[in-house]
């Protein structure tokens, strides 16, 4: 029986070289982390996917979203109502267009600029051509609560 140096389990230290026995021992592992670690993670996960600017972004409980310019000023809470779907981890809720009673409140962490986009018109042969550039509004939020209150028929 072959004896190993770093650990002692006999079931990785049969016959294996040294390079099978590390891919062995990383399988292991991959396996240990699936098993126990992944479902439990995923489980406990709540996101929306809310609409602003005519685009959609998936918000998370604790993160912080670039979202379109907002009128509100730095260090306010905003609340968005516009909630498409809502996941708290078991279940999924769409709404049609709009979730019922869904809300995410956040925190106005700042506003700025986007970087700059180049936007450059050519038309050959015409000696036509121009050049410019744009710089996107922003408003980042932190995502404090993502609520989902039970609708008034229910």
């Amino acid at each position: 029986m072959l004896k190993c140096t770093h650990f002692d389990y006999s079931l990785f230290c049969l016959n294996h070289s040294k390079i099978q026995l590390f891919i062995d021992f990383c399988k292991f592992f991959i396996i240990l982390y699936v098993v126990f670690f992944q479902k439990q993670v995923r489980s406990k996960i709540m996101y929306a996917i809310i609409q602003n600017g005519g685009k959609q972004y998936k918000v998370l409980e604790g993160k912080k979203v670039k979202l379109e310019k907002l009128t509100v000023n730095e260090g306010e809470d905003v609340q968005i109502k516009e909630v498409l779907v809502v996941n708290d981890g078991s279940s999924t809720v769409i709404g049609s267009p709009y979730v019922e009673g869904a809300s995410v409140n956040g925190k106005i962490v700042s506003h700025g600029k986007n970087r700059k986009v180049i936007v450059f018109k050519y038309k050959r042969r015409k000696d036509s051509k121009t050049k410019k550039g744009h710089r996107q509004p922003y408003t980042e939020v932190l995502v404090e609560k993502i609520s989902m209150e039970a609708p008034h028929g229910a």
